[in-house]
């Protein structure tokens, strides 16, 4: 059972509520059984280290009982031939909840609050020894630590120096003065205009003098990217060939949710744009703007050999090859 803490209760993983005993959250834990839990961890997981309460823990496939989940791993593998990861130990924290005793299973000292064995296991088992005290996140250096407490947990404010706007965390207050105050960080060493903010300043370094701040090449086809997100997002859809979605009707698969929902398109009966000249209806939007070009008389692509212009690249297309194919020029 996955649970968090929060002080020194108890709290669903699934929703906010909290608990003094621990029989009291595993009794409310089975009203969420019909949550998706992958789905959860995905979405609200804020730490490395997952919280699970192991006792009573067994083999759904047998039944046996076992003591750990080290040996629940394997025992899958050597009984049932499931193939399991070692690695993801890494990032769990197993107790054996109860409100009687709470033990450490690492070195079985007993703690009366689950605070206080939360506290020990991270500063002696876990390298991880500076712990919010009111959720019990825990974190690496004291930095991370004080910086997780005023965003998350603020007890204070903190007023901007050059106006009168206030922030919950000390670095929140002094980034919004580097970004809106500071014009050196914003000004262009180039041409020495004040840009409204780094990112503006960075995009015309990059527009206006084809400077960039940092670029990702990929090894692949040499193409470069600004941003690391986007060369990585090129090389799975291009070189990798990547298409993790599937669509449920027709089996065919894209490489994300956005290239799934155009394509869902074709499997529906409505045409939800319509031109308001002709009440032609369209799949898309943007049929309906190419289309639109028609009542606009907009013929933007033109035919470089006899100067023929066309409402569509389509009908350009056609015109090449009926009237141009064996144009060598």
């Amino acid at each position: 059972m996955p649970f968090r803490v929060y002080g020194n209760k108890f709290r669903c993983f699934y929703c906010t509520s909290s608990f003094s005993h621990s029989e009291d959250l595993k009794e409310h834990t089975k009203t969420h059984e019909s949550v998706n839990l992958i789905k959860t961890i995905r979405t609200s997981v804020t730490t490395l280290v997952a919280k699970l309460d192991i006792s009573g823990i067994s083999c759904k496939l047998c039944s046996e009982n076992v003591n750990d989940l080290r040996v629940l791993l394997e025992h899958l593998q050597k009984e049932h031939d499931v193939k399991c990861s070692y690695e993801a130990l890494d990032y769990i924290l197993s107790f054996k909840l109860s409100d009687d005793d709470l033990k450490c299973l690492i070195c079985y000292e007993s703690f009366s609050y689950i605070g206080p064995l939360l506290l020990h296991t991270h500063r002696l088992h876990n390298q991880r020894p500076y712990i919010c005290e009111t959720c019990g996140i825990s974190f690496g250096a004291k930095g991370a630590l004080e910086k997780h407490s005023q965003s998350v947990h603020p007890t204070k404010s903190y007023q901007c120096r050059h106006c009168e706007k206030k922030f919950t965390a000390i670095h929140r207050r002094d980034n919004h003065e580097k970004r809106i105050h500071d014009e050196s960080e914003r000004k262009c060493h180039i041409c020495s205009e004040v840009l409204g903010s780094i990112y503006i300043r960075d995009t015309h370094l990059a527009t206006v003098h084809n400077v960039w701040k940092s670029e990702f090449k990929c090894e692949v086809c040499s193409q470069m990217f600004r941003y690391k997100y986007l060369l990585v997002t090129h090389k799975k859809r291009v070189h990798l060939k990547e298409k993790n979605m599937t669509c449920e009707i027709c089996g065919d698969k894209f490489f994300d949710k956005r290239l799934l929902k155009l394509h869902m398109v074709r499997h529906s009966d409505t045409k939800p744009f319509k031109c308001e000249t002709c009440q032609k209806r369209f799949l898309r939007k943007r049929g309906l703007e190419i289309h639109t070009r028609i009542h606009t008389n907009d013929k933007r692509y033109v035919c470089k050999h006899c100067s023929k212009a066309f409402v569509q690249m389509a009908s350009l297309k056609c015109h090449m090859r009926l009237h141009h194919e064996n144009n060598p020029s």
